[in-house]
């Protein structure tokens, strides 16, 4: 098997029971069945972490390298940052996202369905990635495998506008949730800046402007609502009591 998000890289393994499935995937996103990006989990916002400036922008990544000296292609872009707070704060949801990576006579579709922050300082932000791996086959469109994991990635700050990140955690399961493998070798790909931050407050799928002062609003968060969005007298009630 291949380590999934950070493209593919072959990896040693240990075998494990079952456990219990990690996502509630249906028949038609099992081994064989037509692929349909309809089918894929719904893409909804469910918070708002904030993230060093560093990590804020739009980058991309061409490829992925394992400690064997082994370096694959993957080229993959990603916006983060998507929101501004009272306090110069740069903030961006916890938004599922994906991607696709040709292999010619086949299509690997990346899904990552949820991402958590476990660690956030000036110097190094920790995040955990749950998702699904499908590979469709071009001729027919059918898929010819579904895979299952849970990775922790490692992201730092580097030279000339590049951030250096690292997967060193990983967790496998087939499209039953059962647990394949725990990957064993480090692997480590250099994202770099395309494109400044700048806010998004909204696209074709979201409002993101509203769900921020809504999760801002949600938390206890209110001092932190940027000042040009209208204040409630319920806001400066809270505000007073704390």
């Amino acid at each position: 098997m291949k380590c999934l998000f950070v493209c593919l890289l072959i990896v040693t393994v240990t075998a494990a029971p079952a456990v219990a499935q990690p996502f509630q995937l249906g028949a038609e996103l099992q081994e064989g069945a037509t692929f349909d990006e309809r089918n894929l989990p719904p893409e909804r916002i469910t918070g708002w972490y904030e993230i060093p400036d560093w990590l804020a922008g739009t980058t991309v990544r061409t490829k992925v390298s394992s400690i064997l000296g082994l370096s694959f292609k993957s080229v993959r872009e990603r916006t983060r940052g998507y929101q501004l707070d009272a306090q110069g704060g740069i903030w961006s949801p916890c938004l599922p996202f994906k991607y696709d990576i040709d292999h010619r006579t086949t299509i690997d579709h990346a899904f990552i369905a949820t991402e958590e922050v476990l660690d956030s300082r000036p110097d190094r932000v920790i995040v955990r990635l749950d998702g699904i791996l499908i590979r469709e086959r071009k001729s027919d469109h059918k898929i010819i495998s579904t895979t299952q994991s849970d990775e922790t990635h490692v992201f730092r700050p580097g030279p000339n506008n590049t951030i250096n990140a690292s997967c060193s955690i990983g967790h496998y399961y087939d499209s039953k949730g059962k647990h394949l493998y725990d990957s064993q070798i480090k692997a480590t790909y250099t994202e770099h800046l395309i494109a400044t931050f700048k806010p998004i407050d909204q696209d074709d799928r979201h409002n993101y402007r509203r769900s921020f002062i809504a999760y801002l609003r949600n938390t206890g968060l209110r001092k932190l609502i940027p000042d040009d969005q209208p204040r409630s007298v319920w806001d400066d009630i809270q505000d007073q009591g704390r």
